[in-house]
């Protein structure tokens, strides 16, 4: 459940918090002399949401938590539909939409090419890349809606890069990340798996 969070000073830069308006947020900042929490909202990206630490009832959220509010909503909370971000469906569609993310992922390529809306070069972008300098004349593009967990495919891929985290954490997900990519370039796989893993 949610932790309840009574100073700045329970939050740190890169925690998941609910913010006053019940938005998943990223904390981007803490200050405990002046009571203020600011963070980046999952839901929509905008930036900064600023909350007082002491007043607004923000809560901590888990890593999970924070995926849930942003696709499902609170999970403890009744919000009017006028304020809801999500699609308030039955749990049974709610699970099958999570399930179509994987061959949505897998259809995802790396890298996009567009053309400079200012000089009109070609520019070759990593699909995770949320800026881009035109070669041409410098002008940089914009080219993701945001780079946190919003509407994007690419906004999970960055959610689980967070998750995947540091030393031993990293070390065990890019050994899966090789089973993976084995079990993706085995012969002898069934295709059930390269189905579920080909895209890997």
């Amino acid at each position: 459940m949610p932790t309840p969070i009574h100073s700045p000073a329970d939050l740190s830069p890169g925690d998941y918090y609910e913010d006053c308006a019940f938005h998943p947020c990223v904390c981007m900042r803490v200050d405990s002399e002046d009571d203020e929490i600011q963070g980046i909202s999952l839901v929509d990206g905008s930036f900064p949401r600023s909350c007082s630490g002491r007043h607004c009832g923000v809560r901590k959220l888990t890593f999970a938590e924070a995926l849930h509010w942003r696709f499902f909503g609170p999970a403890d909370q009744t919000i009017p539909s006028d304020k809801r971000w999500w699609h308030d469906g039955p749990k049974r569609k709610r699970r099958a939409s999570i399930s179509s993310i994987i061959p949505e992922m897998e259809r995802l390529p790396h890298f996009r090419t567009f053309q400079c809306q200012n000089c009109s070069a070609e520019m070759r972008v990593h699909a995770l890349e949320i800026y881009a300098v035109c070669p041409g004349c410098g002008m940089q593009t914009k080219c993701r809606a945001f780079g946190a967990i919003g509407t994007e495919l690419e906004d999970v891929i960055d959610a689980v890069l967070a998750w995947s985290g540091g030393g031993e954490a990293f070390a065990a997900v890019m050994k899966r990340r090789q089973e993976i990519l084995a079990d993706a370039n085995d012969p002898d796989a069934s295709p059930e798996t390269e189905t579920q893993e080909g895209g890997h």
